[in-house]
Formats: structure tokens, sequence, C-alpha cells
């Protein structure tokens, strides 16, 4: 903690530079930054003339001033930071979630959150959040955003509009809106770095992260710009935890074999911010036409690498040390893939009866993944126990082209196009198949998922002068065309088959002659079944992709938006949006919002608006099997995420998705003070139907077998929006999150300035207060 200490230190030291040397410039000049309470706003309205103090609705201004100052490599944390309405959890051992990081704005999850490029819709990740646990209980399903793509240092203004704004912006905007205005300079050039540690009490020292930024402003020809923005970070390892008990009762009754146990002399996995490694790129370019239209381009891309540890596995049961027994269990079991694997088919004995092809011969001719066997030497052997670790890159490329003008009678045009594609590959290492015996590999390339999205936009906007008006009408319209495609590409062969030693029906021989080896039936007390010696399959910890899923969604939308001055004390504005889904049919969404001008100090404002989010391709069809322990167990099982279309599903009561709805009402005060300050309180209620999900665990039996790959595991889900309605056996619902919730926001704008001789540097604080409940009590 000293260390990070010295680093804050160092980082206010840094500040207080900047203010002594940052040059006063009047308001509105080149690279001056706007008091808050002057700051002309685009999101939430369509209007050229708005500013902060006049908005409908709360919204949050953050200059990229505020972004790049931020200790932080990574957009969601530093909004984490700077945004008390966002929030964004860092998990550790969390499967593919470590990887993209799933945020919440208003209590919502990611996917109920539009995020916007200079207006221009922000392609969703690839990855379809099926983790449940720790920090991503809220996203459980969700399909959102990657916003870790996004260079902190590209980014000249971020505009949080903290309402529902389906109807001006389509499908998403439900909690509200992320507009990132990206940096337009024509010159100059930027060059920041970061270096940063841990040096925490009672471990080593760790997590050591790097960080190097430039920005590049450039002119093109004599009326254009093109900005470039590249960033590269990389984050070490931390591990915040002991060892696993196992692992100590393991070395105390195996001391030979200590020092082979995973990452010795530390913990056998690590629990802790995983390690990454990640380039960032963004790219702003346009350029005035003679007719003063406006030709321009912008492009994101990222390639960022992770990987996490998984649990540990144990290759032999061993007795508990004395801290570690509970009542009667004296003894830790060993991990189900060092179960002993039979080598002898009943057919390599042609003359022996009673034992039929499929069966295996009893003998004392086994395989184990924690045994050495001469037989085999290049099988993968862990006679420590091994734990996997699970690696993935994600890559993100998203490119608009526009053009964009006002005509000689005032009508603002802008013609757009973007595709974008977000991909995320995974791979497993330091495991094994073992259902494949012997000739299982160490590491596995488990697959890749990858979420494509095209759209095309039509945005004109009029100010029709009406008489008897205090301004003109704002009239706005659009056509919007949205393509989008879900994929998942086919892991190796290795990382999902079930291979011959998955589940082996046992045979004793004596003689020529076998019979069934019978052991106690579990479910059914005084009846004998055949004993099946079983081991997990696929590869184990993470099962790979086996399916190949290409899923699409077309959709077509349309708006009007009209907004006016109708006094000159008062501002009304109206939306209404039709959208038509090929996947489920059509919507039609409304926005009413008013603002009052009580006095020069006092105004009251108010919205009132429905919204939706679509079931994405990604949440219909998605499919992936991943190990995870039983509440209250240490017992793991493989249990597999199904699509709601799979015969498996719908056996146990997946139905087709529908749009999820909401109905958002909002009220709020802003009061002007004097010197600029500004102080807003704002209530909510939102209130969402149809909520996208992950249902509850079914447990697989024998009723349930034969359908689809259900064989495989003990245990799946789909998603949904309702609770499963039949099943052979079932574990409880999760905990789904609040479908009515309420809140309160206090927000305090404070404009204060720090003068030294002739230099001025501008500071505005930030005050929330929020409250989240739900529908029949708070939490």
């Amino acid at each position: 903690m000293k260390f990070l200490r010295i680093i804050l230190a160092a980082a206010t030291l840094a500040a207080a530079t900047n203010i002594a040397l940052a040059q006063e410039q009047p308001t509105g000049a080149p690279g001056a930054t706007a008091a808050p309470t002057e700051e002309v706003i685009i999101t939430g309205t369509r209007r050229t003339d708005r500013t902060l103090t006049e908005s409908s609705a709360p919204i949050d201004v953050l200059s990229g001033n505020d972004l790049a100052i931020e200790p932080s490599g990574s957009m969601m944390d530093t909004l984490s930071s700077l945004v008390p309405s966002f929030i964004v959890g860092q998990n550790s051992i969390s499967d593919a979630s470590s990887f993209v990081r799933s945020p919440s704005l208003r209590g919502l999850p990611a996917d109920e959150m539009l995020v916007m490029l200079d207006g221009k819709r922000y392609n969703r990740s690839a990855l379809v959040q099926v983790f449940y646990g720790g920090e991503t209980a809220l996203a459980f399903g969700s399909q959102g955003p990657d916003l870790g793509a996004i260079p902190s240092i590209a980014i000249k203004s971020l505009e949080i509009l903290r309402d529902g704004a389906s109807a001006q912006y389509g499908s998403d905007a439900i909690a509200g809106v992320l507009n990132y205005q990206l940096r337009d300079n024509s010159s100059g050039i930027e060059l920041t770095s970061r270096l940063g540690g841990y040096f925490p009490t009672g471990y080593s020292r760790d997590g050591t992260d790097r960080q190097v930024a430039g920005n590049l402003g450039l002119p093109l020809g004599g009326q254009g710009f093109v900005n470039l923005s590249v960033e590269w970070s990389k984050y070490d390892q931390t591990v915040r935890n002991a060892t696993r008990p196992t692992a100590l009762a393991f070395a105390a009754a195996f001391p030979s074999l200590a020092s082979q146990l995973p990452h010795y002399p530390g913990p056998v996995q690590q629990w802790g911010t995983p390690p990454s490694d990640g380039v960032k790129a963004m790219i702003n370019s346009g350029v005035t036409l003679d007719n003063g239209a406006q030709l321009y381009f912008f492009s994101n891309y990222a390639n960022i690498q992770a990987n996490e540890s998984f649990n540990y596995r144990l290759p032999k049961s061993v007795p508990r040390l004395p801290q570690d027994v509970q009542g009667s269990s004296t003894t830790w079991s060993h991990h189900a893939a060092f179960g002993d694997i039979y080598l002898d088919p009943c057919t390599s004995q042609p003359t022996y009866t009673g034992c039929p092809a499929g069966g295996w011969i009893q003998d004392n001719n086994v395989f184990n993944f924690g045994v050495s066997n001469p037989a085999f030497p290049n099988a993968p052997f862990y006679p420590a126990g091994f734990t996997p670790r699970f690696y993935g890159t994600t890559q993100e490329s998203f490119g608009t082209v526009g053009y964009k003008g006002t005509t000689s009678t005032g009508l603002h045009y802008d013609v757009s196009g973007s595709s974008a594609q977000n991909s995320l590959a995974e791979s497993l290492r330091s495991t094994v198949n073992p259902s494949l015996g012997p000739l299982s590999p160490e590491n596995f390339y488990v697959g890749k998922f990858v979420q494509r999205e095209s759209n095309l936009n039509i945005d004109l906007s009029y100010p029709w002068k009406v008489a008897g008006l205090a301004s003109p009408v704002s009239v706005a319209g659009g056509l919007e065309y949205r393509d989008e495609t879900y994929q998942q590409l086919l892991g190796d062969q290795a990382s999902y088959v079930a291979g011959v030693y998955g589940a082996q029906p046992l045979y004793s021989c004596t003689g020529t002659t076998c019979t069934p080896v019978m052991v106690p039936d579990p479910d059914h007390p005084g009846q004998l079944i055949q004993q099946v010696a079983t081991v997990p399959t696929g590869s184990n910890g993470y099962g790979g992709i086996a399916t190949g899923i290409d899923a699409s969604q077309i959709s077509y939308g349309a708006y009007l938006d009209l907004e006016a001055d109708v006094l000159r004390w008062l501002t009304l504005g109206l939306a209404g949006r039709y959208e038509d889904y090929s996947s489920f049919g059509s919507t039609t969404l409304g926005k009413l919002q008013a603002r009052a001008k009580a006095t020069d100090w006092l105004a009251f404002r108010a919205t009132a608006s429905t919204g939706f989010h679509a079931p994405t391709p990604g949440q219909s069809n998605v499919e992936t099997i991943s190990t995870t322990f039983l509440p209250g167990s240490p017992t793991n099982v493989q249990i597999g995420t199904y699509p709601v279309t799979s015969s498996i599903a719908r056996y146990y009561g997946a139905t087709a998705l529908r749009p999820e709805e909401s109905t958002n009402l909002a009220a709020g005060v802003v009061l002007t003070l004097p010197e600029r300050s500004l102080v807003t309180v704002d209530g909510y209620s939102i209130a969402v139907r149809h909520r996208i999900g992950i249902s509850q665990q079914f447990k697989v039996m024998q009723a349930g077998r034969g359908r689809d790959r259900a064989v495989l595991h003990q245990r799946l889900r789909y998603t949904h929006e309702g609770r499963g309605r039949r099943g052979d056996a079932q574990l409880p619902d999760r905990q789904r999150p609040p479908e009515h919730g309420v809140g309160l926001e206090l927000q305090l704008h404070v404009r204060s300035q720090v003068r030294s001789d002739s230099h001025v540097r501008r500071h505005t604080p930030h005050l929330h207060m929020r409250h989240w409940g739900e529908a029949g009590g708070c939490r």
C-alpha cells in the first residue's frame, strides 16, 4: 500500500504541475474547456443549441482529460471511477467473463445500455455472459459491447445520458446512452505513459502494469484532418490467495512430489487480476468539400490477450490435515479426471463369453493421469495434479464512413454506414480430455465466438419555424437498417469429443466367462446396477465448441423526433420509433419529455418513455460447456448452456425469446447557483418485462439423455425469460435481477478555478447519491 500512496502523491504532483502550466484561454477558444453549465450537448436531443442545464434528462459530460488522467488502461475502470451510476466488476476465475467484462448503468446489464461513437451505434461483443458468480451475476445472460477496446486517449468527450432513449436511438437504450466524441484536432502530438505495481502486505510484489499512449493530429488537404490514437498496455498477474488445503494435504502425504505442484512454491491456483497484453487504436478523419458538406471516416481496432488460472485438480485422495477435518469428512477425494481408465476392451479377448462389444474388463491393466506408465511415455502425466490455464484473445474492428451537410434551405442530412466485428478466440493449456485416456493432448484450441454487425443510417433534421412558438420546432427523422450475425467456430476435436474411456461398463472375468460388475443403486436402495467407470469428457475445465453456429437477424427502423420551446419557459419533446425484426416481428416506442423554467435559477424536468432490448442471435443460439461447483459442495460438475431452439432445451421447457420491454419514468429539479454551480436531483423508475437471462440448472438423468450432447455432462441450462417447466430433477432458480427498480440521484457540478499568475485550470467534481430497490421492498 505504501507504493500506491507514492504513486498517488506523484499523480497529485503531476496534476499540480499541469495546473501551473495550463494556459488561460477564453471560453469558446480552440482547445478551451467550457464551463459545465455552458456545455453544449448532442445526446438525448437533436437540437444544436441545448446545453447541460437545458437538458430534459440527466446527462454526465466528461472531457477527454477527465478520462485520460485516470490511472487505468481500461475504459471501463475509468468510467467506474468517474460515474457512480456506472459499475463494472473485476472477476477472477470467471471463464470468459474475465476477458470481456460486463458493466452496468443504473443497475441494469450492459445490453440495456446503448454505446455510440460520434453518434453511431457501437457493436456488441461476441461473448454472451454465461458465467454466474462473483460480480457477474447482474450480467448473467447478457451480450453487451466491449468498452475495453476503446483507447481513452482517443476521446475528446463523453456524454452519458441516464435516461431511457429507445424511441430516439433504438434497441438497448433502456438504462441510457454512452456517446463518445472522438478527438478531431488536425495538429499536435501527445504522448503519455504510466508504470505501477503492488507491494501488498503478506504477498510478493506483483501486478505491475504499464501503459504507453499517443495521439497525433495531421491536416488533410486544406480543409480536413486525420487524428490517430494508439495505446499499448500490459498487466501482470496478481495473486491474493493462499494455496488450497488439498494441495497442502497432498504435499504432506507425498513430500517427494511437492515440488511438482503447479506454480510451486506459490499457490497451486492464482486467484487475482489476470494478466493481459493489449493494443488499441482509433483513427478519426474528415474533409470539408467545396459545397460545405463533410466526408468523414473513423475506425477502432483492438487486440487484447489475457489468461487466467482455473481450479487445482487433486490427483490422489489424501487425508485432510487436522485444521481441515469437518465432521466425519477426513479425506480429500481426488478429482474425477484422475479416475482409473481400463485399457482391455471385451473385444480384446474374443474367446470370452458374457463380455459384449462396448464393455471393458475390470483388471489391473489401467491408466491414470497421476501415475507414470512406461507403456505411454509420451502421454501427459500429472503426478502432483494440474491447474488448467485458460487463454482468450479478443479482437475488435469497427469502421464508419459517412457524408453530412446542410442544404441551402436549412435541412441537415447525415448518411452513414458502419461495419464491425468482435471475436473471442479461446484455448486451454495444462489440462487433459480424460475420456481420451493416454492419447489426450495437454493443450487445446477450444473455439471462437464471432459477432458481426452492419448498419446503414439516414438522419435528417430541420428547424421548422412555427408562428407563436418561442423557438423553431426541431423536426428530425431517419431510417436505419441493421444486420447482426453471431457465429461459433469449432474447436479442436479433442477439446469436445467424448472418447471411448468416458463411460466404461465393467465386466469381471473368471477363466473365459465374464459377468457384469454389480454395485448398489444409489437412487434405488436395495437394488443393484452394473458399475460404469466414468471420467469427464472434453477439455477439462472448459469444453470446446462442438457445434458450429451461424445465426443472423435483420431489422429495419424509422423514427420521428420533435422538440421546441413552445413558450419561453417551457420546452416539450416528443419522439416515436418503429422497428421490425426478422426474428420476432415489430415494435413501436414513444418518448415524451418536458422542461419548465420557473426562474433563472430553478427548473423542473421530466420524461416518460417506453423501451426495448431485442434478443440477439447470440442470446438465442449460444452453446458452451464449462466446469463449475455445485452450491455448497466441493464437487464440480460439467454444465452445458444450450440454444433455446435445441431439442434438449425444449425438452426442459425452453421457448423462443421475446424482446425485453421497459417503461421509464423520471423527474428532476435543476438548480443553477451563483458562480455557475449546478445541482440536479433526479428520481426515476424503470420497469423491465420479459427479462432475458439463463435458466435454472437441470440435472440430466436418464430421461433427458440421448438428446443433443446432454449425455456428456451432468447439468444443463439455456437462455430464457422465465422458469423452466419440466425436468427429471432440477436445482432452485438462481436469484434474478430486479425487474422493477427505482432510484434517486443527486449530482453537484462546481466550477472552480485554481489560478497561478495568468494560468488557469477548471475542475468539475461530481457528487452522486443513488438508491436502488426492487418493487415491494428495498435492499
